[in-house]
């Protein structure tokens, strides 16, 4: 029976203390890097009439993408509404 307690206790913020979180999913992150990966690679492409901007942007780009493929496995998050403060939940636990 502890143990569901826990499950359901709400964190606190290391940094403030206060209660009120806002947990983000590996998935949010995964959708974000992968469209904005493929949101600069399509800029970049469209740049290559100027390598010196098009091919950074590419670069970026499938970076950023490759890393959204990647970041199922990082985890969630956790955002303190009151400070901003982001961390993980396994780095708060007791």
């Amino acid at each position: 029976m502890t143990n569901q307690n826990e499950q359901n206790e709400v964190p606190q913020c290391p940094q403030c203390g206060s209660t009120r979180q806002k947990k983000t999913t590996a998935a949010e992150h995964t959708i974000k890097f992968i469209l904005g990966g493929l949101g600069l690679t399509g800029c970049g492409i469209w740049l290559l009439m100027f390598p010196i901007i098009g091919i950074p942007l590419i670069v970026i780009g499938a970076g950023a993408f490759l890393f959204g493929l990647i970041s199922p496995f990082a985890g969630g998050t956790y955002e303190c509404q009151d400070c901003k403060k982001l961390w993980s939940p396994k780095k708060s636990a007791k």
